[in-house]
């Protein structure tokens, strides 16, 4: 695009039905600006992963003291506190009253059951906030130790597509924050913020 006539504008084009025509001069700003803002983004980004991964390191090598066991009721209680509703029968585990019979006829969580290697998973129904839900998992990881996992899925509220996101570590680190606030806390002081 060249300059406009008198060489005193430039247009930019949106979507093919809206021009907007622009001094040649604030062209190098907005790009420098726009620069800022990818960079900031960037380095935002960087910040969430290395969060991300160096909290996947310290979880998967240091599983809860406890067993699955007695770890899983606190396990529900965590992603219920993010707004994720569990499942009836999970509800009436932690001693809570269950939704209504329609709720959970169209509910997408899962009751919590046992898997095949001695732990247990469960899913959430859709957190409507933010078009995710949780599968659960809590994998035996020695005696009287456990490895929790949080998986995000999303996609499911809107259509039938579901799709993993992958885990959420920070879930982790509420729970560590439930169970062990100490723990929690050294933990939170040697990683990148998320802020």
């Amino acid at each position: 695009m060249g300059e406009g006539p008198g060489g005193a504008t430039s247009p930019v084009t949106f979507r093919k039905e809206c021009t907007l025509r622009t001094p040649p001069r604030s062209r190098s700003r907005d790009a420098l600006s726009a620069s800022v803002l990818l960079l900031v983004g960037c380095a935002t980004l960087s910040t969430a992963d290395a969060r991300s991964r160096d909290l996947r390191e310290w979880f998967e090598g240091n599983p809860f003291p406890a067993s699955c066991d007695a770890l899983w009721p606190d396990v529900l209680r965590t992603a219920s506190a993010r707004g994720f509703p569990l499942s009836a029968a999970d509800e009436k585990l932690l001693g809570e009253t269950p939704g209504g019979a329609l709720g959970e006829l169209v509910s997408a969580s899962n009751r919590t059951y046992r898997t095949s290697d001695g732990g247990l998973t469960s899913g959430t129904d859709w957190n409507r906030s933010s078009g995710t839900r949780l599968r659960m998992t809590a994998s035996p990881a020695g005696e009287n130790a456990c490895r929790v996992r949080y998986d995000v899925i999303a996609g499911g509220v809107t259509n039938s597509e579901e799709f993993a996101m992958g885990p959420d570590w920070d879930l982790d680190l509420d729970l560590l924050r439930r169970r062990d606030p100490g723990a929690a806390a050294t933990l939170e002081g040697r990683i990148p913020s998320s802020r």
